[in-house]
């Protein structure tokens, strides 16, 4: 994969605040390739198989809600059975897994990742910089005294 190149994205997450922050994300970091689906239904009326075929899916992990009858080790199953390329939980509950961690490439914390980042398309940190001198004689005022001082190192 080469910078900038991005491989098919596909988000199931049922919480409708995570999906806008996550097209938040798509703005910020010229995710262009993210599909969203928040059931497993919606995908199977709106989708493809071919969303999927190599494609990176991430699954936001707490998903019983009224709108799904599968929840998120339902659709690890499901999607395992699929050529996808890696398949990551977004959960603040790991204990949720019971025993199907092996599903998933990564679990993620709760939080939004750094896609680019996680992907290994840009470096973890920006390159070393060089740090600037120690600053001298910097006026200090003291706030339990009328007296000013300046301090040199």
């Amino acid at each position: 994969m080469r910078k900038g190149n991005l491989p098919k994205l596909v988000l199931f997450e049922d919480d409708r605040l995570m999906r806008m922050m996550w097209e938040m994300k798509r703005k910020d970091e010229d995710l262009t390739t993210l599909t969203v689906f928040h059931s497993w239904e919606d995908f199977v009326a709106r989708g493809t198989e071919d969303d999927l075929k190599d494609a990176v899916v991430f699954v936001g992990f707490l998903y019983d809600h009224v709108d799904s009858k599968y929840n998120g080790v339902d659709m690890a199953k499901m999607l395992r059975k699929r050529p996808v390329s890696k398949l990551f939980s977004i959960s603040n509950a790991p204990s949720y897994f019971d025993g199907n961690e092996e599903l998933f490439t990564a679990i993620l914390p709760g939080n939004l990742p750094n896609v680019r980042r996680l992907l290994g398309i840009e470096k973890p940190f920006p390159a070393p910089v060089k740090l600037a001198q120690p600053v001298r004689n910097v006026y200090i005022p003291r706030i339990q005294e009328d007296s000013r001082e300046w301090a040199t190192r």
